[in-house]
């Protein structure tokens, strides 16, 4: 499996107890890390498969790891990047939620000077290679329809699965009402006119709006 593999890797890369690039690289070289995305035959496989890969990589770029894990996840990143066979190219989401975890791991990097960690991250900046999201995966909330002579178990089941969808939706509001609130605050602090706007008035008011219509529909529809 690509995680037993990623622990492999970033194993040797800690016997090494050092954080530069070049002695990872050498360890990447070593294992030919790069062929793990040779197996994949068809463009169908290979993007899901792409980001498989990333989001492995991403719980390795977080604490509670170590500095040099967290080094070894980023170097990674970033030959896993330039290396993939999918275009255009997947990208490495990282969530609001981590987005501090991030920063402050390059203000330790650059107070150290390891210089090797913060060019490899701006350089995966410089090529868009980051997708900024409000959570850490994709989250679909899924219709779903009821047989008409359905068993009360099944209905119990499916009721139970569909409010803990619900409850995801009211969590990706949260963080799409937090990151409107951030941009708005900078807008605010570099005195941008309120007229310009890439994002609708009140966006996530207008969704948790949609998103209580829905509920409401919902209920209406176990009702009747």
């Amino acid at each position: 499996p690509f995680k037993t593999d990623c622990e492999e890797l970033l194993g040797r890369f800690q016997q090494v107890e050092s954080v530069r690039y070049e002695e990872f690289a050498a360890i990447w070289r070593a294992m030919d890390f790069s062929s793990v995305f040779y197996g994949m035959i068809t463009n169908y496989e290979k993007r899901p498969f792409t980001r498989l890969v990333f989001t492995t990589v991403y719980d390795y770029f977080l604490p509670p790891y170590s500095f040099q894990i967290r080094v070894g996840a980023l170097y990674m990143f970033y030959g896993l990047y330039f290396t993939q066979l999918v275009w255009p190219k997947e990208k490495i989401w990282i969530a609001l939620k981590d987005w501090m975890c991030v920063q402050n791991f390059l203000s330790d990097a650059l107070t150290c000077q390891h210089l090797d960690v913060v060019y490899v991250y701006r350089k995966l900046v410089y090529e868009k290679a980051f997708f900024y999201t409000a959570m850490p995966i994709q989250v679909i909330v899924h219709g779903c329809s009821f047989p008409n002579q359905a068993d009360k178990y099944l209905l119990s089941f499916m009721s139970s699965l569909f409010e803990y969808k619900f409850l995801l939706l009211f969590v990706c509001l949260q963080e799409i009402t937090n990151v409107h609130s951030h941009y708005e605050r900078i807008k605010e602090a570099l005195q941008v006119s309120t007229s310009v706007s890439v994002t609708p008035v009140n966006l996530s008011v207008q969704l948790q709006q949609c998103a209580l219509e829905f509920q409401q529909w919902k209920e209406n529809t176990k009702v009747s």
